[in-house]
């Protein structure tokens, strides 16, 4: 009897353990999505990219040719989601790698970078339209491999390599074509992966110029024009890419210097939290890739490189393009311990929906609407209401179509509808 109540419990317990596993399991499948897509034309590693108009736009970096003893590219390789095909637009004026790249009004801007030994200044203009390259004013120190993020539709390059010991933070001006030079970094770096979030641009990692491989978090506040260091890495990376996705900013891939061979880490930052988490869960490990983010909380990763080919002879250039999608925003948790629910009716929205909730408790009713990106862009209702069922009416005219999120709090209790509007 004893051994029978004993292999029993063992069976339970392998059961459980089973359960508990696929529970685990379900999570991370329905966290992520990874999906590999149609390759490149060319390979290219040190390469930056956008996307722009439903297309995503890789330029410059490099497939390992080498032109006079010269690295760097002037490529534009065009990918079109709708197609799965790649497409090639008019070369930039001047090959470069490790350029910055941004998207203002249409416009896209390749900026420094570049060509082997020689540090571009170069800034050009790309009509995705006109398919025409504009020369612009020169960015005011050439240099390389610095972040670049846009805030307020301008542009702001920090850190990077150059001939002096001089790392500064300078910021470009479409409307004007102008620059401006602002404090620079805390800590100076290069290499960094560099994102912008609610007013602020984000340097992430990279390595300092005693040639260190740092998990630095540094944060410059445009109002304030101050640096500040926030929570480090989990791990010190150098040649990651980066992009914001609700109030969370995903890292992707990079290299632990000096060994110089690329990871598969995710490392994830809650920016109201100030917390880091960590995971192993690219499908390929890569360095020196390209990151073009979308409206639709998804990402595309293009090519890098397995290690680096300034060391390694063996090192591989790829050509691969993987779309990462994100399923859960991390504006809120706003699923959680539910006790309130909203339904939008229909959706998709195309100029006016209704709005049905119902609440469990008296108190105030607030309901907000947020873009994909995080940002609040309407509040619909903001007052006492008695706990029970409740309908108001949604006009969607004033808004872009894309995808939304309809946003119920009430007491303590939260929930939140997804909506595409077709305006």
């Amino acid at each position: 009897m004893k051994r029978h109540y004993r292999s029993l419990r063992y069976g339970f317990i392998v059961i459980a353990t089973a359960f508990l596993f696929f529970i685990i399991f379900q999570g991370t499948a329905q966290k992520y999505t990874w999906t590999e897509l149609n390759d490149m034309i060319y390979p290219s590693a040190a390469h930056a990219a956008s996307f722009l108009n439903g297309k995503a736009y890789s330029i410059g970096g490099t497939d390992k040719s080498i032109h006079g003893g010269q690295y760097g590219e002037s490529y534009v390789q065009i990918f079109n989601p709708e197609t799965n095909s790649w497409g090639t637009g008019n070369a930039m004026q001047y090959p470069r790698m490790m350029l910055g790249v941004a998207q203002v009004n249409g416009i896209l801007y390749a900026i420094g970078g570049g060509f082997s030994g020689y540090l571009s200044a170069a800034n050009e203009a790309y009509d995705p339209v006109t398919g025409v390259w504009t020369k612009k004013t020169p960015k005011p120190t050439a240099m390389s491999c610095f972040g670049t993020a846009v805030v307020n539709n301008k542009i702001y390059t920090f850190g990077g390599m150059n001939d002096n010991p001089y790392w500064p933070t300078e910021v470009y001006d479409p409307a004007t074509n102008t620059w401006t030079s602002l404090p620079a970094l805390s800590h100076p770096v290069a290499g960094m992966a560099s994102a912008a979030a609610n007013g602020k641009v984000y340097s992430i990692g990279g390595v300092d110029q005693n040639y260190n491989c740092v998990d630095l978090l540094q944060v410059f506040d445009v109002e304030t024009k101050v640096w500040q260091f926030k929570k480090p890495m989990p791990y010190a990376r150098f040649g990651a890419v980066a992009t914001t996705i609700g109030n969370k900013i995903y890292v992707f891939g990079g290299a632990v210097f000096p060994v110089n061979t690329a990871t598969k880490n995710l490392q994830i930052y809650d920016i109201e939290t100030n917390t880091w988490t960590n995971e192993e869960i690219l499908p390929i490990p890569t360095q020196w890739a390209a990151i073009a983010a979308t409206t639709d909380n998804s990402v595309y990763i293009i090519a890098g490189e397995n290690k680096c080919m300034m060391t390694y002879a063996d090192a591989t250039i790829y050509n691969f393009l993987y779309y990462f999608q994100v399923n859960s925003l991390g504006i809120d948790n706003l699923n959680a311990h539910n006790r309130c629910s909203i339904s939008v009716i229909p959706n998709p929205v195309n100029k006016q929906a209704k709005l049905t909730y119902n609440t469990t408790e008296d108190g105030t009713v607030n309901i907000e609407i947020y873009n994909i990106t995080g940002a609040k862009v309407d509040v619909l209702t903001n007052r006492f209401e008695q706990r029970g069922e409740h309908e108001i009416t949604w006009n969607t005219k004033d808004l872009p179509a894309g995808i939304y999120f309809c946003c119920l709090k009430t007491g303590t209790t939260k929930t939140m509808e997804k909506v595409i509007i077709i305006n």
